[in-house]
Formats: structure tokens, C-alpha cells, sequence
């Protein structure tokens, strides 16, 4: 299953999955899924660009703007 997600904390980083799975069942898309991925370090990127099925991810504003987001950060070799 193809994942995609959302990197971050909103009041409305939830109703994104909701959304987002209502959109794939509306699509017919039926190999993939959208999850919220509350991370507090920069080093719990290393273990979620690891997944090899993660296909995308949305950042919220909150996170875009903390400093250790700004820090170069190598993807695996897999081309993403």
C-alpha cells in the first residue's frame, strides 16, 4: 500500500486524513492511505523516509517554521 501523510500538528491535521481517504474511495484508489505523523525530533524523519511504501508528505505551517526543519535532510537512495 502506497502511503502519503502529513508531517505536523494542525486542529486540522485529522479531518486531512479524512479527507484524503474520502478522496481515494471517491478515486477508486484503493492502494493507498494518508496518516498524520506528529513528529517531535528531526531524527524520527530518518525512520519514516525509510518506509519504502511512503510516497509523499504535506507539512504544516506550525513545523515549517521551527528551525531544525530548515537543516538539509538526505532521502534514502530510492529516488523520493
Amino acid at each position: 500500500m502506497r502511503k502519503f501523510g502529513l508531517i505536523g500538528y494542525s486542529a486540522d491535521a485529522f479531518v486531512l486524513t479524512a479527507v484524503f481517504t474520502e478522496k481515494f474511495e471517491r478515486e477508486g484508489i484503493r492502494d493507498a492511505s494518508y496518516s498524520v505523523y506528529p513528529l517531535q525530533r528531526i531524527d524520527e524523519l530518518t525512520g519514516l523516509f525509510g518506509d519504502p511504501a511512503l510516497q509523499g508528505l504535506n507539512v504544516t505551517i506550525l513545523i515549517r517554521s521551527r528551525s531544525w526543519l530548515s537543516w538539509t535532510i538526505k532521502m534514502p537512495s530510492s529516488g523520493r
